[in-house]
């Protein structure tokens, strides 16, 4: 198949009927019977248990045990069967019983297998979710708002004057096919890309989040927004913390002479801060810190650390990002799910344990860009500190190693973009 030609057609249901005389005609109707036997038991055995996937499952689990049981080739991992299994236990999802029809008139209800559009809102039937393990269902519902460009009724409609036919899927194709998830965070990408915005930084739950921080700026308590966003828990406040050496102290003590300005502006309902700075510790005094607070039963969302500046000079390039790496990957075994912003080390006009303070800059350089490569392809994210790269000497106190108060702002505007 070349690029652009679409799904699969009847062409390809030929080709399986022609190859499938292929190969029964490559073996010997002794073992085309003995292997049809076999097929028949499976079939039998599907029908017994109702065609649970499930039950499949255990079945596929038990072969694969024995085929590595007996050193055999594990075809359970074959592609075939792989995306066999996908069909059969897609195939027995429940189905909506509900009568689809496309009404004409903008105030006739329009029924599809898990929405309903009406003339003043949107009914969205989830039929399962990660906060409904159980499969009970939960229904959605979008109220319109006149005048907005984004009312969901509004928007729900005009897509209906262009979608194909009358059942189906809500969001398909012109062609009539389903919008994958894939496919929708693709075209989410784009557009971001053409905002100016980094689409790496952003993901379909971006949504959900999004959402709730705008939902707690309008005012609404931390009970509304959990039965809005349909969390279990208070999760959908981000606990994140800053980690790091002076730097982070002074910029916390920066930050706290505006009022609430500790949190960097970010609504305490949605993202809680926790300043975490230390005067002149090293890398292992600081992941030390973090380790300490995590036996401890802490559990951050977000860590953005700052640290490393004071081991330039004392601990070869190499050994040091050895052991940042080391410990950011143990970070995330301790804590599942957590995302690490790495805050690049800053430029300074004096590196107290150098002896070529030109040297110690490109080793900065060098370290920086390893740690952010690694951070990144780990699913973090990295923070670039521009405006401090200029290395003016306002933004340095006169030791020329400590931030300034503009330096400070400076590091702190990275920090809220990191987050």
């Amino acid at each position: 198949l070349g690029y652009g030609s679409g799904m699969p057609g009847r062409n390809m249901a030929a080709r399986d009927i022609m190859l499938g005389d292929f190969v029964r005609s490559s073996l010997a109707p002794g073992t085309w019977a003995a292997y049809t036997k076999v097929w028949t038991e499976w079939e039998e055995m599907v029908g017994q248990t109702g065609g649970e996937s499930s039950a499949a499952d255990r079945y596929m689990s038990a072969l694969a045990f024995w085929f590595k049981f007996n050193r055999w080739e594990d075809l359970t991992k074959n592609f075939l069967v792989k995306q066999a299994l996908r069909g059969f236990r897609k195939g027995k999802r429940a189905v909506d019983t509900r009568s689809f029809c496309l009404g004409l008139l903008r105030g006739v209800p329009h029924w599809f297998e898990d929405v309903v559009i009406g003339q003043d809102k949107i009914e969205i039937q989830l039929r399962r979710s990660k906060t409904d393990v159980f499969g009970k269902g939960r229904k959605v519902v979008l109220f319109s708002l006149p005048g907005s460009e984004v009312c969901p009724v509004a928007c729900g409609h005009e897509f209906l004057c262009i979608r194909p036919g009358e059942s189906g899927c809500f969001f398909v194709h012109e062609d009539g096919w389903a919008l994958s998830r894939f496919q929708f965070a693709r075209v989410f990408r784009m557009g971001l890309q053409q905002l100016g915005l980094h689409p790496m930084q952003f993901g379909t739950h971006s949504f959900r989040i999004g959402a709730a921080t705008e939902a707690a700026r309008l005012g609404l308590g931390d009970e509304r927004i959990k039965q809005i966003g349909r969390w279990e828990s208070m999760r959908f406040r981000l606990v994140t913390w800053l980690v790091g050496h002076s730097y982070v102290y002074w910029a916390q003590k920066r930050a706290a002479v505006r009022r609430n300005e500790t949190q960097l502006g970010f609504l305490l309902e949605t993202v809680e801060l926790q300043w975490f700075g230390f005067r002149g510790f090293s890398w292992q005094s600081i992941s030390g810190e973090i380790f300490r607070r995590v036996s401890g039963g802490a559990s951050p969302d977000i860590i953005l650390i700052h640290g490393g500046g004071n081991d330039l000079g004392l601990i070869p390039q190499r050994e040091l990002i050895r052991r940042m790496q080391r410990d950011l990957d143990r970070l995330r075994e301790l804590v599942p799910g957590v995302v690490v912003v790495w805050s690049e080390m800053v430029p300074r006009f004096n590196w107290r344990h150098a002896r070529d303070s030109a040297a110690v800059a490109r080793c900065r350089g060098k370290v920086n860009k390893a740690m952010s490569v690694f951070v990144r392809r780990s699913g973090g994210v990295a923070v670039r500190h521009w405006e401090l790269e200029g290395m003016l000497p306002g933004y340095f106190r006169k030791d020329g190693v400590h931030l300034s108060e503009v330096g400070c702002d400076l590091l702190n505007l990275g920090f809220q973009e990191g987050i």
